[in-house]
Order: structure tokens, then sequence, then C-alpha cells
């Protein structure tokens, strides 16, 4: 597939940014040949998200990130002391986080996007959880009580 057989196919706003950005190469008399374009696919997704690309701050302490690259939950699994907080980082596709129902589980989260969304865990033990909107999405907090 050539790079112009693959601008003209799909839509999307990160093909529109590398449609773009092939044009001004062109114009500017450079060739777009496969490792081109591969960097092109490349920076165009980082065009498409509504997320910044760069180095973030590290988390308080105390607490940690779950992100949501595609349809899976990053990391999977993640390891709190009591007391810990667990921020949830929605993308700008929706998702949601559904905790299984249990003594020590925080309150679910409802379908949200482009949105930072916090939950403190008081009890130790494993809480499951997913996403509803994306069956197969799933994760898991593991609080524990040792210093």
């Amino acid at each position: 597939m050539t790079t112009d057989d693959y601008l003209s196919s799909g839509t999307g706003p990160g093909r529109n940014h590398m449609r773009n950005i092939v044009r001004i190469l062109r114009v500017l008399g450079h060739r777009v040949g496969p490792i081109s374009a591969a960097f092109l696919l490349l920076m165009a997704g980082a065009c498409g998200s509504d997320k910044s690309v760069g180095v973030t701050d590290p988390p308080p302490p105390g607490s940690t990130v779950v992100e949501m690259p595609g349809n899976a939950f990053s990391p999977f699994n993640t390891v709190i002391k009591v007391n810990g907080t667990v921020s949830f980082d929605f993308p700008g596709d929706e998702h949601d986080v559904t905790f299984v129902a249990k003594a020590g589980a925080p309150a679910s989260i409802p379908v949200t996007k482009s949105k930072v969304v916090t939950r403190t865990f008081t009890t130790a033990g494993v809480f499951p959880y997913d996403c509803k909107v994306h069956p197969g999405m799933s994760g898991q907090i593991t609080v524990t009580d040792q210093a």
C-alpha cells in the first residue's frame, strides 16, 4: 500500500493531520517514502489524541494512576497500601469503572471521558473492576496493609 493509498482510505482526525503534513512535505519538495510514512503515522496518532504527549509529574506518594490506552486498563493490577488513592485517567473515549460489589470497594465511576477521577481505598483486599462499555476490559486494585 502506498502512502497515497493509505491517506485516501478511512477518516479520522489523525489521518487528516497526516494528510496535511504530507502535503506540506511535498510542497517543500520532500519525498514521502515508507519510513517517512511510518513516522507520520506515529505523529498522526499523537495528533489524533486529545491528550498531550510528554512527561507527566509522578503521582503523589501513596497514590498511583491507571490509564486506558485503547480498550485496556494499564496497569491491569495496581498495588497500593491502605488509604492509598488510585487516579483513573479517562481518555477522550468513553469508559466506566464498575467495581465488583464487596465490602471495602469504592463507588463505581459512571461513563466518563477526558477527565481524571480518583478513588481512595481504606480496606485491604483485591478489588476487581470492569468497563461495562467495553466487555473484556478489566483490571484490579490490590490493597495491602503492610508498611
